[in-house]
């Protein structure tokens, strides 16, 4: 309160003059450093590193606009023809959200709903394909409607070229970080959308291929010790890093740091890298459909959960924006 009231006096414009050029500063300082930003893997992992490439101005498949006022109106009700690539030649194509959601089950005290969104990762010239779905179980008393608890998964079936299905199934969970109060106070000097606010997300499962079952989860763990403790990445919000290593052996396959992915030298085949970067692709797309329904849907009258059409976030415009300047 003190420090507020100090800066709404004048007394501290001084400290704060040229504010754009410092934080202009900063913004340099995390896009340099990001590039270098790396999770911890294991001595024997060596992948080879592939930059995440988004395209500036994503292109809608066409115009389309939808009717409803919310606060996100570059939402593609028709979908986005190309996200990016990754490396220089493995294009992320075809990207549709549903804005309908689908009742999967329901029963006296829970209902599952699902909202999907797939795209497409060309390598080689081969196209794996991404169908997801968002899925919410929502449980209450008396029909759901009290009380209310929400379970959000993801499910995918990623299909290669050569028609070969993999099935991917995980569960999102949130959680608080323990932050230093010399953390939040460095952070009021950042954009609020870059600060660190401790909330924190886990999202892991597995992914079964034929005979083979992977694990795969997102993580926190940076090494960033090698930045020093001025940096400017160590007072935003983390980034979220994702990989895929082997259920029976612990082996890591492929890992997407914030701005790059690593994949194995073992990795070869051009279907394999596919399902591999679509499967992590799958987990930075998504989000939990249970978000849609506290925001939009959850005090509309008995069957108010079904009137978020126009409504929902979209799973492609809103990753193009991620983490500080959109860097991740």
């Amino acid at each position: 309160m003190t420090f507020n009231f100090l800066f709404s006096q004048g007394k501290l414009s001084a400290a704060f003059g040229g504010a754009k050029d410092k934080l202009k500063k900063i913004e340099k300082e995390i896009k340099d450093n990001a590039a270098l930003l790396s999770i911890d893997t294991p001595d024997n992992f060596d992948g080879v590193r592939q930059d995440m490439n988004k395209v500036f101005m994503i292109q809608k498949v066409k115009e389309s606009v939808f009717q409803s006022k919310t606060k996100n109106q570059e939402r593609s009700e028709s979908g986005w023809l190309k996200f990016g690539t990754i490396g220089d030649n493995i294009p992320i194509e075809n990207l549709q959200s549903d804005y309908t959601q689908n009742l999967r089950s329901k029963k006296l005290g829970k209902r599952v709903y699902t909202r999907g969104y797939n795209f497409d990762v060309i390598v080689d010239g081969d196209k794996t394909t991404c169908e997801c779905e968002s899925v919410t179980e929502v449980k209450g008393l008396i029909w759901w409607r009290w009380f209310k608890r929400y379970t959000d998964l993801l499910e995918c079936d990623i299909i290669a070229s050569n028609g070969d299905k993999s099935r991917l199934i995980m569960e999102y969970a949130t959680y608080k970080e323990k932050i230093s109060i010399a953390k939040k106070l460095a952070s009021k000097l950042l954009p609020e959308n870059m600060r660190d606010d401790a909330k924190r997300t886990k999202i892991a499962g597995t992914l079964q291929s034929g005979d083979q079952q992977y694990d795969v989860s997102s993580t926190y763990d940076y090494d960033i010790a090698f930045l020093g403790d001025k940096s400017a990445l160590s007072i935003i919000k983390p980034p979220v890093g994702y990989y895929i290593s082997s259920s029976s052996s612990g082996e890591y396959f492929v890992v997407k740091d914030p701005s790059k992915f690593r994949m194995s030298k073992s990795i070869k085949s051009s279907t394999e890298q596919g399902k591999l970067y679509s499967t992590l692709l799958a987990a930075y797309f998504y989000s939990p459909h249970s978000t849609d329904f506290i925001m939009h849907g959850g005090k509309q009258g008995l069957f108010g959960y079904n009137k978020m059409r126009g409504r929902m976030s979209d799973h492609f415009y809103d990753a193009k924006y991620r983490g500080a300047f959109g860097l991740f």
